[in-house]
C-alpha cells in the first residue's frame, strides 16, 4: 500500500506551537505524505519556521496568502492536493505518530468515504495538561460498530449534529471533489457546513476507536475567543440557516428535524453565553434575534415543542419541577448544568403555570 496522503495544515501566528505540529507529521510511521502548509498572512515567525522545515523535508509545500480565514485556506489546499486521501491538522495541535498508518488501513479495508476518529484534549492554560473527555473520544460510534462497521447519516441521526471539526476525520479525496464539498469562505464556523455536507453525501462512513489527534484547548486566537469578543458573532445564525436549507435541498430535513432543532436551540444559547458581558449592545441584539426564532419554533410546533424538539428526558423532568416548584429553581439549574438565560428562554416559550 503506497497511497499518497495530503495533510493540510492552515497556519496563522502559531510560532509557539508550529514546530511540535510539524514534527508530529514528518515523523509519521507512514511516510508517503504531501504536507500542504498554507500561511494565512502570519505576522509572527511562523513563515520562517515553515521555510526551515521545508528545507529539511521536501514533502512540505508552502503556500502563502493575505489573511483570508480558515475556509479560504483549507479550500486552496484541497484544490491543490494530489493525495488519494486528505486530512486536516490545525497548526497548534499535533498527531499521534501512527495516525496516518492506522487511518489509511481503516479506510482501505472498509472502502469508506471518510473515517471518524477520536482525539485527546490538552489544556493550554494548564501547561498542556491532558483532559479526560468522552466528548472527543466519540464513544457513541462504538455502539454503531456493534451493529455495522460501515454506516451512513441515517444510522447516526442523534449524533450527527456534534463534533463539526474536520480534523477528526480522514477523507477520501475523490469523495470530497466529486461532491464539491468545500468550506464556506465568508462565515465563521465554516466547518459546520463542511461537516453536514460530508455526512449527507457519504454512502460509507466508518469509525476508528483510536484517539489519534491531540487538540489544544483555550488557544487565545481561536474562533471561540473571537466570538466572545463579539467578532462575527452573528455568523452562527446564518450558518444554522444554511444548514437548514441544505437539509431541505437533500430532502433530509424531515428525518433530521428533531435533532436539528434541538441543536439549533442549544447552539444559539451556548454562543449567546460566550459573548463577553461587556459587549452589551451585541449581546442584546443577538438575544432579540434568537428569542424571535425560538418563539417562531414554539408557534410552529406548539404542544410538541418540549417532547418532540428537545426529546430529552432531563429537560422534561426539569419542566415538571419548574411547573410545580419554582422555588427550587437553583437546584434544578445546578442539576441540569444550565444557566439563567437558558431558563428564561424555556419559560418564555412554555408557560407551564
Amino acid at each position: 500500500m503506497n497511497s499518497l496522503i495530503s495533510v493540510i495544515v492552515p497556519v496563522y501566528n502559531v510560532e509557539k506551537y508550529l514546530s511540535k505540529c510539524l514534527e508530529s507529521i514528518i515523523n509519521q510511521t507512514y511516510q508517503n505524505l504531501e504536507i500542504i502548509c498554507v500561511d494565512d498572512g502570519s505576522t509572527d515567525s511562523s513563515p520562517k519556521i515553515l521555510e526551515e522545515y521545508a528545507k529539511k523535508d521536501t514533502r512540505i509545500k508552502i503556500l502563502s496568502q493575505t489573511n483570508s480565514g480558515q475556509g479560504v485556506t483549507r479550500n486552496l489546499a484541497i484544490n491543490l492536493a494530489k493525495g488519494e486521501y486528505i486530512m486536516f491538522v490545525d497548526s497548534d495541535d499535533w498527531l499521534s505518530l501512527n495516525a496516518c498508518e492506522v487511518l489509511l488501513n481503516k479506510i482501505s479495508l472498509t472502502n469508506s468515504d471518510f473515517v471518524i476518529f477520536g482525539a485527546y484534549l490538552f489544556d493550554d492554560n494548564k501547561n498542556c495538561e491532558r483532559i479526560d473527555s468522552p466528548y472527543w473520544s466519540v464513544d457513541e460510534y462504538r455502539e454503531i460498530l456493534k451493529r455495522k462497521e460501515v454506516f451512513d447519516y441515517k444510522d447516526v441521526k442523534d449524533i450527527i449534529f456534534k463534533r463539526f471539526s474536520p480534523w477528526n476525520k480522514f477523507y477520501n479525496a475523490s469523495f470530497l471533489k466529486a461532491n464539491n464539498i468545500k468550506f464556506d469562505e465568508k462565515l465563521e464556523f465554516e466547518d459546520v457546513i463542511f461537516h453536514m455536507k460530508s455526512f449527507l453525501f457519504a454512502d460509507r462512513i466508518t469509525y476508528c476507536q483510536d484517539c489519534l489527534y491531540n487538540y489544544r484547548l483555550f488557544h487565545s486566537s481561536s474562533c471561540t475567543e473571537r466570538f466572545r469578543k463579539g467578532k462575527e458573532c452573528f455568523d452562527i445564525i446564518e450558518v444554522v440557516g444554511v444548514v437548514e436549507k441544505f437539509l431541505n435541498a437533500k430532502n433530509a430535513f424531515v428525518e433530521l428535524e428533531s435533532p436539528f432543532l434541538k441543536w439549533k436551540i442549544e447552539t444559539y444559547i451556548y454562543y449567546y453565553n460566550n459573548i463577553f458581558p461587556s459587549k452589551k449592545l451585541i449581546k442584546n441584539k443577538f438575544k432579540n434575534i434568537i428569542l424571535a426564532e425560538f418563539k417562531q419554533i414554539e408557534k410552529q410546533y406548539k404542544e410538541n415543542y418540549i417532547c418532540y424538539i428537545l426529546n430529552d428526558e432531563a429537560l422534561k423532568n426539569y419542566y415538571e419541577i419548574v411547573k410545580n416548584k419554582l422555588f427550587s429553581i437553583y437546584k434544578v439549574m445546578n442539576y441540569l448544568y444550565i444557566n439563567i438565560f437558558y431558563l428564561k428562554i424555556r419559560l418564555n416559550l412554555r408557560r407551564l403555570a
